[in-house]
């Protein structure tokens, strides 16, 4: 089982000793009565700044939003404290080499009021005259610089979109030479109409090559039937008028206009011999298979045609268009900045938004108080428990020692 602790000795320590912790507490209590008593007033100074937006909303572009009127007010309490800030009142109170920014911050007080657009800067300092300074000094510096960030007061902002303009109405005059220039050599239209040709006279082939092959094709079925006929019969007057037809359309193009013939003295229309017949039939169809293969030719050697002047009109009709969209990119852009910069011009002129002094800081007439009956307590009662704790050591030790003495 584990040994108990025994709490007794300690109490009666303390009770034994209570002169020790009473009297330690009261000495410990002169000490920091007289050194509160010591030391410098303090006096404080509060400056308030203010956020006023504009009476009037500018917006005559709505593609650029401002930044009027949108600013995260929680944030300037912090912002007001920054390193930048800081520096500039110490640079305007002659302090810089004499204090550091956090030393410096030390004594500053940022804070939001009841209302967000309300900021309270104070500022403490041992003599009241430092302190209204430095308060109205910090004040000051901080609208000057939160201007300048958020507002462009100091006609950063302005100098900055003028700059845009220019730099874009420049763009644009570039671009609008390029698409000039390359109108001047556009070949798009010329392109087109030369593949509108190329892309008929394709059809045309191909329709050629159709109606070609199925008289080649018929012209080789007349000659097999003639071939069937025995030798020596005379060739019917059907065969003869499909041969004259056929041999009407090898040469001619165009659709041929039907023939009307009179059969009724049973004239020869071509030949009535069947081995003349059959070779008139071998001269036609090599005449159609020549069409075939000349037409084959024209095919072949037209597509590739097309497909080149395809691309080019492709490229050229891509380049055009990416011309055109950069023009009316940069059109677009020049007519946002030139919107901005007008505002901007407003907003310069307008010098009751942003930030701004609302009240200076008066000198201070009283001291502030300070919480010396706090301090006062909590040394004594930080004393009285570190005696209180080296009574508990030593009456452990002695108890310890004791211990051992007996086990030995």
């Amino acid at each position: 089982m584990e040994e108990e602790i025994d709490l007794r000795p300690y109490i009666e320590a303390l009770i034994k000793n209570w002169y020790w912790i009473v009297g330690v507490g009261v000495v410990t209590a002169v000490i920091a009565f007289i050194v509160t008593s010591l030391r410098p007033p303090t006096y404080s100074a509060t400056a308030l700044v203010t956020i006023i937006d504009s009476r009037d909303i500018i917006q005559l572009d709505e593609g650029i939003a401002d930044v009027v009127g949108n600013q995260p007010l929680a944030a300037f309490p912090e912002l007001a404290l920054s390193d930048q800030v800081l520096h500039m009142v110490l640079e305007e109170l002659s302090l810089a080499n004499n204090q550091s920014i956090s030393e410096f911050r030390m004594n500053l007080q940022a804070e939001s009021g009841e209302d967000k657009s309300v900021i309270r800067l104070t500022a403490a300092a041992n003599t009241a005259d430092k302190s209204a300074a430095t308060a109205n000094v910090w004040a000051e510096q901080f609208v000057i610089w939160a201007n300048r960030l958020y507002q462009g007061q100091g006609g950063e902002r302005l100098l900055f979109f003028e700059g845009q303009l220019k730099t874009t109405e420049a763009t644009l005059t570039a671009a609008e030479a390029e698409l000039e220039a390359f109108q001047a050599i556009n070949q798009t239209q010329i392109i087109s109409n030369t593949l509108g040709v190329y892309q008929q006279n394709h059809v045309t082939y191909l329709q050629q090559q159709e109606r070609i092959q199925q008289l080649y094709d018929n012209a080789t079925a007349l000659q097999q039937q003639i071939l069937n006929i025995s030798t020596g019969s005379t060739i019917s007057y059907a065969d003869q008028l499909t041969y004259l037809q056929l041999q009407l359309q090898a040469f001619n193009d165009e659709d041929v206009t039907p023939v009307i013939l009179d059969v009724s003295g049973q004239e020869t229309l071509t030949t009535l011999n069947r081995d003349d017949q059959i070779e008139m039939l071998d001269g036609l169809i090599e005449t159609l298979a020549g069409k075939l293969t000349r037409l084959d030719e024209k095919v072949a050697e037209i597509e590739p045609q097309i497909l080149i002047l395809q691309r080019e009109r492709q490229a050229a009709f891509t380049k055009l268009t990416r011309l055109m969209q950069n023009v009316a990119v940069t059109q677009g852009t020049y007519n946002s900045l030139a919107f901005q910069v007008e505002e901007e011009r407003i907003i310069a002129q307008d010098t009751n938004s942003g930030f701004q002094l609302a009240s200076k800081a008066t000198i201070p007439e009283k001291i502030v108080k300070q919480k010396r009956a706090i301090s006062i307590v909590a040394a004594m009662l930080f004393s009285m428990s570190i005696i209180a704790f080296i009574i508990i050591a030593v009456q452990w030790y002695a108890l310890f020692t004791r211990r051992e003495v007996r086990k030995s």
